[in-house]
């Protein structure tokens, strides 16, 4: 077998390696270099634990916060237990609600210049909220809870078909109507 040459330099002079030690004081010098562990004044750890405290609240007012301005509102005001048909209410809620405001994003700004079909349009949501608000009076009245949220669960299906059938009519008319201009030029 091949051996390298530093292989057999190091075979050759062991002997020569072996004999370096340390010298008996090398660890008194070692565990002098060490750093003693301090002790923090309590000033520095009150200051740094209020200061996440702090946080945490600050954390906590945001979160309740954003849960006034969201869907999530209306999740957290229902006075029922969680059964697995509400659970189900509320994922359906939220998935509707969603796509209703696309939708309705959508729909406003096709009829941006024309604001009376805009207010037509607010008015009839407006009317079928008014229905949605009754629905959710039922509910934490506790009367026919099932029936209520499949109600529930039927209104946002009727407010998007409703609003897909305006976007699908206004698409149609503006298609329409650019096919109008370019015969005419």
């Amino acid at each position: 077998m091949k051996t390298d040459q530093l292989e057999d330099f190091i075979r050759e002079n062991r002997d020569q390696f072996d004999t370096l030690e340390p010298s008996p004081d090398m660890w008194g010098r070692i565990q002098k270099a060490q750093k003693k562990p301090t002790i923090k004044p309590w000033r520095s750890i009150t200051a740094k634990a209020a200061a996440i405290a702090a946080i945490f609240m600050l954390g906590y007012l945001f979160s309740l916060w954003m849960g006034q301005q969201g869907p999530q509102e209306l999740l957290t005001e229902e006075p029922i237990e969680n059964t697995p048909e509400l659970i189900m209410f509320k994922e359906a809620r939220i998935y509707y609600s969603s796509l209703i405001s696309d939708r309705e994003q959508q729909l406003f700004h096709l009829t941006a210049e024309n604001k009376q079909l805009q207010e037509e349009i607010k008015e009839e949501f407006m009317h079928l909220d008014r229905s949605f608000k009754s629905l959710e009076n039922d509910l934490t009245d506790q009367v026919a809870g099932e029936e209520i949220l499949e109600a529930m669960i039927q209104h946002y299906r009727l407010k998007l078909d409703m609003l897909e059938d305006m976007l699908s009519q206004i698409k149609s008319v503006d298609e329409i109507e650019k096919k109008e201009v370019r015969h005419v030029l």
